[in-house]
């Protein structure tokens, strides 16, 4: 029961750590170019 509960807090973690990391490997350095245009 303690693993199970462990893991449903630890999942949706694990996948929007998945999916932040997806959006920051493509669209990343198109965001930083962006803020280095703006900042300029």
């Amino acid at each position: 029961m303690i693993k199970k509960h462990k893991f449903r807090i630890i999942a949706p973690i694990l996948i929007i750590l998945a999916v932040l990391a997806f959006l920051v490997y493509y669209i990343g350095p198109a965001v930083i170019v962006s803020f280095i245009y703006a900042g300029i």
